[in-house]
């Protein structure tokens, strides 16, 4: 996507009793330099909008330049002049940079100008170009930093000479000399000989001397925005390539945390059966141990009762042995005749002594 640049020119065609405008050179050769030889999105844009009125001084002799005469033959150009965007419309933020042109109009509608001192004071604090050439400057003076200090103070700049104020006999008729303006509030000032290409960059900002330095201008404030989209370029490649390491390091660390997690799920797993089988194992113990146990128990009742049954299978043996034993000899006694008088008596103690037994 090309980069939208707004080239901003005065709306004043008069700078008090003297007739002005805005100088052609200083529109058509950054137009051109921006447009075609850029590839960049030109808007061109004034404070009240509409057809920018051009100094007639700029449109005629050798100040009528080549650009000049493209500019004047180009019908898409010159319907761009007749209605520019008005300033307060521009949508500002949207542009990635801004072309102060000159004039000596702009000491009228630049220098004082609240809403162009604040677009330039947001381009200043959001790093973004701001060129200005000539009298474009005049847009400068009363501009601050972001912490109040003016806008130039200790910055490289130049702009339109005293010298050659004085030279074109307007020097009385200016609110303010801007060389000495800037100089005043600690600008690094530089010029070249008079009407000699200059052009200064400190920054986001260049600046030209005069309408020669047009040339140098644009191509330096062209050169500041190409260095910058490659830094740009290069800042978000390697913004880029950060992001896929980290995205690839937490995908690694992510696939070795779940690779970890399984390998403790496994131990966990093996420890958990082991302790599974050292339990079922004690159970099947005890189980074995109790059933042991139990048998143990039970031959020991199995034993005991026989015992008993043995021991009382005896003593019923025993009785039916000493029953037997006394019926016989009640038998006999029966069956004999009677000769000692201490028989029967005998044979009762013989029936006692077995019913004992029993």
């Amino acid at each position: 996507m090309p980069k939208k640049i707004g080239i901003i020119c005065t709306s004043a065609c008069t700078m008090g009793d003297h007739e002005t405008g805005a100088w052609f050179e200083e529109i058509a050769t950054p137009y051109y330099a921006l447009k075609e030889k850029a590839g960049m999105e030109v808007v061109l844009i004034s404070p009240k909008g509409g057809e920018i009125p051009l100094d007639k001084g700029s449109m005629q002799g050798d100040f009528f330049t080549e650009d000049c005469k493209k500019f004047s033959d180009d019908a898409e150009a010159m319907s761009a002049l007749k209605s520019s965007v008005k300033l307060e419309e521009s949508h500002a933020d949207s542009l990635d940079g801004i072309y102060l042109t000159g004039g000596h109009g702009t000491m009228d509608d630049f220098y004082s100008n609240e809403l162009l001192h604040s677009i330039v004071e947001k381009m200043y604090a959001a790093n973004k170009p701001i060129a200005a050439d000539c009298h474009g400057p005049a847009a400068l003076v009363k501009c601050k930093k972001p912490d109040g200090s003016p806008l130039m103070a200790g910055k490289k700049m130049t702009c339109f000479a005293d010298t050659e104020e004085t030279a074109v006999g307007l020097h009385e008729k200016v609110p303010e000399m801007i060389e000495s303006a800037f100089k005043a509030q600690g600008a690094e000032f530089s010029k070249a000989d008079d009407w000699h290409p200059h052009a200064v960059t400190d920054g986001n900002i260049i600046t030209g001397q005069n309408p020669a330095s047009s040339a140098p201008c644009v191509k330096q404030f062209i050169r500041y925005i190409l260095i910058k989209e490659g830094e740009e370029r290069a800042k978000a490649e390697a913004e880029a390539k950060a992001k896929a390491e980290a995205e690839a390091k937490a995908k690694a660390d992510a696939a070795a945390a779940k690779k970890a997690e399984e390998e403790r799920k496994k131990i966990q797993a093996e420890v958990e059966a082991k302790a599974r089988a050292r339990a079922e194992a004690a159970e099947k113990a005890k189980a074995e141990a109790a059933a042991k146990a139990k048998a143990e128990e039970e031959e020991a009742a199995k034993r005991e009762a026989e015992n008993v049954a043995k021991t009382r299978a005896e003593q019923e043996a025993a009785k039916a042995e000493a029953a037997k034993a006394a019926e016989e000899l009640a038998a006999k006694a029966k069956a004999a005749p009677p000769t000692d008088p201490e028989l029967p008596n005998a044979s009762a103690a013989i029936m006692t002594g077995s019913e004992t037994n029993g």
